[in-house]
This record gives structure tokens, sequence and C-alpha cells, in this order.
């Protein structure tokens, strides 16, 4: 692997683009047999962009990834470091959820120690970057209900929460 890079085509040769907007483009090349391959894999969700991790296989991805997330919020699905999905992006799962609950005047706040036993339990449950959503409703349900004037998750309730629902 030489390279990894996001692409954001909405503004491709300054003209109006039709089609997926983000891109992952992967640059390969075989030094025994001097071949050069170049791969492109469109996000199919421009609201959420999300392209499969090539890390188990190119360890050295890592960085670049993590350069395509910062640079275009493309969410590496398979990626290690799916904490900062969860709080980083406009558009990430916390911040959703600090604006839910900031409509009906609720103060929400989670800890550093309950984000990591959120990534914990994706992982564990070989649901990837796309299952933080489907943990979040699960740890946030009742309160989502009950509209108590203050939510603040720890990671034992985090823990509680998701033994009750493998259970």
């Amino acid at each position: 692997m030489i390279d990894l890079c996001g692409v954001d085509y909405s503004s491709y040769k300054d003209q109006p683009w039709d089609g997926p907007r983000y891109c992952v483009v992967l640059h390969l090349l075989s030094i025994d047999h001097n071949w050069r391959l170049r791969l492109k894999v469109f996000a199919p969700d421009d609201d959420f962009p999300v392209a499969a991790s090539v890390t188990e296989v190119w360890s050295a991805a890592n960085w670049f990834e993590r350069e395509a997330f910062d640079l275009y919020g493309i969410v590496f699905d398979g990626h290690t470091d799916l904490r900062r999905i969860l709080t980083e992006p406009k558009n990430a799962l916390i911040k959703q959820y600090e604006r839910l609950f900031a409509l009906d005047g609720i103060e929400f706040s989670i800890d550093d120690d309950a984000l990591d036993a959120i990534v914990d339990k994706a992982i564990e449950f070989k649901l990837r970057a796309r299952g933080l959503r489907g943990i979040g409703e699960t740890i946030l349900t009742d309160a989502m209900y009950e509209l108590p004037e203050k939510v603040h998750v720890t990671a034992d309730m985090v823990l509680q929460k998701l033994s009750k629902q493998s259970a």
C-alpha cells in the first residue's frame, strides 16, 4: 500500500457532480512485478460516509484512515479507533444525542469511560461502526421516554444496560 486518501467530489472540476459525494482512493504497488493499482470506493451515503477499513490487511493504513476521517468525516467500518466516531464529526452520535435531549431542555453528559465501554462492546459484539447507534439507543431508550432533567451516562450504566439486553 502506497497511499489511502479521501476525496470530496462535490466541487470536482468546478461542475455539479452527479453521484456519491465521498470516495476513498487506495494506491497499491507490487514492487516484485512493478504493478500499480488505484482502487476507488464510493460511500453510498453522503450524510454519513462509510467505507470498509483496510487496517487488518495493511496496518499502515491506520494513519491514512484517521486523516480521511479528520478531513472528510469518512468513517472506516472496522477501524480500531471507533471512539472518535462517537464524538468528533459534526454528525457524531454523541452530538446528535446532545441536540436531541437539548430540544426538551435536558442536560446530557457522558463520561470518557462510558465512551470506552461503548466501543469495547461494539468490538465484542462484532458490530463495528454501524452498531454504535444501536448501542446508544439501547443505553438511552429509557431516558428518551422518561425525560429526566439530566442524563449522565457512566461506564457502569453502559455495562448494566447492555448486560440486560444480552440476557
